[in-house]
């Protein structure tokens, strides 16, 4: 399916290590003209429209729980459909959220049905398999998700429970540093950001900056944490958004020039710095310089030989010199 298959792609074999999924560094409007105020249970407290039942969150003062699934192909959505569905699960859920179906049916790729917002969410929030579910709060935020869902209506319940106490815990933790400053602030913010981690690097920029401002010296152990999470947020941004349509237009030298400014302005760990080298050397094998390409890889895994990045480098230079020479 073509909607999917954008969801889960890959730019040549290192750079799925490199670059997450884009996401969006601020909230996202979430109008759409209509409110709809609704205390149906079952399948009809579900609506279709992303942007609609974000606008119904905020008006209610709830949050957005999305649930992706692909009906009638993918197992997994199958299974867990009826639980989702049930008044057990809509009828608890509804407390706290207004709930919201991102659905990719079978055989309707092409078809109006599915909405083209549904993937750019999904790839905002890091979708890469379903069924998903996420939980975004009133300003369009997201701060917890179930990577895979149960068909335990039980549990299910539960699950969703503990991501409204995520976002409580986080509040609060955000609210007590507001009133704090310095060391206690940072420790604070660290507190909030942890509840909501598998989102940092994409959505919780500002937040990162400002601890890793707090500690400049590393003397929380915050700087550490955090530096990396944003200069990976910034790589995620860039190669999404700018790299893989130059890939697509098939503009390697271009791609490699982007890939030395960025590494070059976002500070990168060691190992992300291994794994951006290891991508220019994909894509100059790919534009038919494998001497080139090894350079490159063995260049990066001498920056760090026992690192997990350098591993990887090690197979993707195996399997270029195990190539005929181009």
């Amino acid at each position: 399916m073509k909607a999917v298959s954008r969801i889960v792609r890959i730019a040549g074999a290192m750079a799925i290590a490199v670059a997450s999924v884009a996401v969006m560094g601020t909230p996202v409007s979430a109008a759409d003209n209509v409110v709809v105020t609704s205390h149906s249970t079952g399948a009809a407290a579900w609506t279709a429209s992303i942007g609609q039942g974000m606008q119904q969150a905020a008006s209610a003062g709830k949050d957005t729980l999305i649930w992706f699934s692909g009906s009638g192909w993918n197992a997994a959505s199958d299974v867990v459909a009826p639980t989702m569905l049930s008044e057990q699960f809509t009828s608890t859920s509804t407390r706290n959220f207004t709930l919201v179906r991102a659905d990719f049916p079978a055989g309707k790729e092409d078809e109006a049905p599915v909405d083209p917002k549904y993937t750019v969410w999904a790839e905002r929030l890091g979708i890469t398999s379903l069924p998903a579910v996420v939980a975004l709060d009133s300003h369009g935020v997201p701060y917890g998700q179930v990577i895979i869902p149960t068909g335990d209506a039980a549990v299910m319940v539960a699950l969703v429970r503990d991501l409204h106490q995520k976002k409580l815990t986080r509040d609060e933790a955000f609210a007590t540093a507001r009133q704090s400053d310095g060391a206690d602030r940072a420790r604070h913010l660290h507190r909030g950001l942890e509840t909501s981690s598998s989102f940092a690097a994409g959505w919780y920029a500002p937040t990162m900056t400002e601890i890793v401002s707090l500690d400049p010296t590393n003397d929380l152990h915050l700087k550490e944490k955090y530096q990396p999470l944003l200069a990976q947020g910034a790589i995620d941004r860039v190669v999404q958004n700018e790299i893989y349509p130059m890939l697509d237009a098939a503009r390697f030298p271009q791609v490699i020039e982007r890939l030395d400014r960025l590494i070059a302005d976002v500070d990168p760990s060691v190992e992300q710095r291994q794994l951006l080298m290891a991508f220019k050397a994909q894509v100059t094998y790919s534009n038919g310089n494998s001497e080139q390409a090894i350079a490159w890889l063995d260049e990066a895994a001498a920056l760090s030989p026992k690192s997990s990045a350098a591993d990887r480098i090690a197979a993707a230079r195996e399997q270029i010199a195990s190539e005929p020479v181009r």
